[in-house]
């Protein structure tokens, strides 16, 4: 986690929307299924959208704004992976992508609280 340069998290956040957006492909076409997919392609590409925009930020609190979307939209991920695993009885991409969730909640929340503190 410690010592990932901007490119490489905006990079991570990319492949994580790309994962998120070819689960369509591997769940079955239910309504409920549909609803929550087309909630985590929102969530999911909204953090590394986000994460650009910090890099653009106007000052410290737009950086650490910015920061805390990012934050926020890899837990609203998270949440759309834990609804669509425990409906599909999971599957290795769906866990792998909630790992990947985890980490980037982790990620943010660290640089949220090391900016502020700065």
């Amino acid at each position: 986690m410690a010592g990932i340069k901007s490119d490489q998290l905006y990079e991570r956040a990319k492949e994580f929307a790309l994962g998120c957006a070819k689960i369509g492909s591997v769940v079955p076409k239910t309504t409920a299924n549909i609803t929550y997919f087309r909630q985590l392609v929102r969530s999911s590409a909204s953090i590394a959208a986000n994460y650009l925009e910090a890099q653009e930020a106007l000052g410290k609190q737009d950086f650490v704004f910015r920061l805390k979307i990012c934050q926020k939209e890899a837990k609203e991920s998270r949440y759309w992976l834990e609804l669509l695993s425990e409906l599909n009885h999971a599957g290795e991409k769906l866990i792998e992508l909630q790992r990947e969730a985890d980490e980037l909640v982790r990620i943010f929340s660290k640089s949220v609280r090391t900016t502020e503190s700065h």
